[in-house]
């Protein structure tokens, strides 16, 4: 766990991060939810993840980072409208 955590620790100030853990989900075994402002510091803690030396054992998923951003009902409506 430390090999996992020693990377993180720069960044637990302007990154949240949420660990959910999952069975039966073929394989899978966690699904991790980060939420930031700060774009840089999330591209380097994706950096530092990526030396964690497990994360070449990923080539079945390959590298499964899904971004996206948080917007009320009515600005999703209106950009979907445009």
């Amino acid at each position: 766990m430390e090999a996992h955590t020693a990377p993180t620790l720069a960044y637990l100030v302007n990154v949240k991060r949420k660990l959910y853990h999952s069975t039966g989900i073929d394989d899978t075994d966690f699904i991790t939810y980060f939420e930031t402002n700060d774009l840089a510091a999330f591209n380097n803690l994706m950096i530092s993840l990526a030396s964690v030396p497990e994360n070449k054992y990923h080539v079945r998923w390959g590298s499964p980072t899904v971004l996206g951003t948080i917007h009320s009902p009515e600005a999703v409506m209106k950009a979907l409208a445009e």
